[in-house]
C-alpha cells in the first residue's frame, strides 16, 4: 500500500496598499503591473517581496504601500515550490540570508500564480 504524501506549506505575507493587494488576489502577479508599482527601494525589475512574519508585512505596507488604505496579502505556498524557485538559475527567487524575507522575480510569477492557495487580503489599520 502506498503512503500518502503531505505537502508542507509556508504562509507568506506581502505588505502593500489595498488596491494592489486586491489586484493580486483577483488577477495574480503580473510583471508589468509590478514594475509600474515599484517605488523607493525597489530595483525596478518587478520584484515581489514576501515574508513569513505578518507584523513585518504590516510595517512594510505602511512604509511602501500607496495609501491611504494599506493591506497585507496572505497566502500559502508549498515549500517544494519555494525550493524549486530558489534553485533555478538565473534566479527566479532569492531568500535573504538571516531573515524570513523572500524576493520573487518575474520569471517565477506563472509558478506563483499556479501554486498560491488560501489567498486573502487583510486590511491594515
Amino acid at each position: 500500500m502506498a503512503s500518502a504524501t503531505t505537502l508542507a506549506y509556508v504562509r507568506l505575507y506581502h505588505g502593500t496598499d489595498l488596491a494592489s493587494a486586491n489586484d493580486i488576489l483577483q488577477n495574480g502577479l503580473d510583471a508589468q503591473r509590478a514594475i509600474a508599482a515599484g517605488g523607493p527601494g525597489y530595483a525596478g525589475q518587478g520584484e515581489f517581496y514576501a515574508i513569513t512574519t505578518y507584523s513585518e508585512a504590516e510595517k512594510f505596507a505602511k512604509l511602501c504601500g500607496r495609501g491611504p488604505d494599506f493591506a497585507v496579502l496572505a497566502f500559502d505556498l508549498p515549500d517544494t515550490v519555494i525550493q524549486d524557485l530558489l534553485s533555478r538559475w538565473p534566479g527566479a527567487a532569492a531568500h535573504i540570508d538571516g531573515s524570513d524575507l523572500y524576493v520573487f522575480y518575474p520569471a517565477s510569477y506563472a509558478v506563483l500564480n499556479a501554486n498560491m492557495t488560501n489567498k486573502q487580503v487583510v486590511p491594515v489599520p
